[in-house]
């Protein structure tokens, strides 16, 4: 149950704005989440770290637009899965920040949501507006 006297346990104010932000729930300490951005850029931030606004993880232009959404593996900890108006999903590993491992450029159309199944590891579904994948 809530207080109605409790405080966020975390304020982060963001230049550009965000339209999705996940929380990393497959790391041992849970105090990591990530955010795709308007902009097409990628943070990833420990509730932890003090300095440098507590990014541990970024990529300047993750997407050409709008990253519409982003899903962490449920079975691999590191990778996480982003999709957005370029019509594009891309799968990321944090190990590696130089580029995606994976693009799917086979939408004709902005993808709006990414997920993965829990029972397959490598199972990847991507959804359009008009379905066109």
């Amino acid at each position: 149950m809530l207080r109605p006297d409790a405080q966020p346990i975390h304020v982060q104010t963001c230049k550009i704005p965000s339209r999705v932000v996940r929380w990393c729930h497959l790391w041992s300490a849970y105090d990591n989440y990530s955010r795709g951005s308007l902009s097409g850029s990628i943070k990833i931030y420990d509730l932890r770290v003090q300095g440098a606004g507590g990014v541990v993880w970024k990529f300047k232009r993750g997407h050409e637009g709008a990253i519409r959404d982003l899903r962490w593996s449920p079975f691999i900890p590191y990778w996480f899965a982003t999709c957005g108006e370029d019509a594009c999903v891309k799968v990321w590993d944090v190990r590696y920040a130089k580029s995606a491992v994976l693009e799917l450029m086979d939408h004709s159309n902005s993808v709006n949501s990414v997920c993965s199944t829990y029972s397959k590891h490598y199972n990847l579904l991507s959804l359009t507006r008009n379905s066109s994948q």
